[in-house]
């Protein structure tokens, strides 16, 4: 986006499933591969990478976003055969991680996941009391049954690393609830598992 501020306009705009495919550069040792943007039946979203032999690469999301770089004038080629296949792979593999780690709330690292035992923590130390709300409780259960919006799990991820109290956080959470700004809320949903989404994909493979 720096280098082109109208991609701050098209990227918002793509559609789901989107794909290409770049050249291997000569100092990538993991060979061809695809990296996959994808979101998991509990909301969550990740970044996996793929060897064309089925394996895991990398999970770790400095890496790939490394692996994926493009300049601004970077050719796309034509998909790997195995693209799609691949896709799929990440976002199988990215579904036993999710029911391993922690299900609905995530991983104990997510901000969701910290959210929630925070709010639990606090409703514990004020509940009968005057600070007892209707409030707090109905923003303890949205988190429960809904995964945060991007904005919200980035001002809160800030906050965390900051030290914020499970005060602060409530009543920022409550804040965030009221202007419908904290979670995607779906009422066809409540916190049943939806079905994994496909957010956007990227091959890597050698150019003839």
């Amino acid at each position: 986006t720096k280098a082109n501020p109208e991609l701050k306009k098209k990227i918002p705009a793509l559609p789901d499933v989107v794909h290409s495919t770049k050249a291997l550069s000569s100092n990538m040792v993991e060979g061809e591969s695809v990296i996959a943007y994808h979101r998991n039946s509990h909301g969550f979203e990740a970044l996996t990478w793929i060897s064309t032999s089925g394996n895991v690469i990398s999970q770790s999301q400095s890496r790939i976003l490394k692996a994926a770089e493009c300049s601004i004038d970077t050719p796309a080629l034509e998909r790997l055969v195995k693209h799609f296949e691949l896709v799929e792979r990440c976002v199988e593999y990215a579904e036993k991680e999710a029911a391993k780690t922690g299900g609905q709330l995530g991983s104990s690292s997510s901000a969701r996941y910290k959210t929630y035992k925070m709010l639990q923590r606090y409703y514990e130390s004020v509940k009968n009391t005057l600070f007892d709300s209707d409030v707090l409780k109905k923003t303890i259960d949205e988190v429960y049954k809904f995964p945060l919006r991007e904005t919200a799990r980035e001002m809160i991820n800030r906050r965390l690393k900051l030290g914020i109290s499970d005060e602060e956080l409530a009543e920022l959470t409550m804040r965030l609830r009221e202007d419908g700004k904290l979670c995607l809320v779906d009422p066809n949903q409540s916190g049943s598992l939806s079905v994994p989404q496909i957010i956007c994909s990227m091959g890597i493979k050698i150019s003839n």
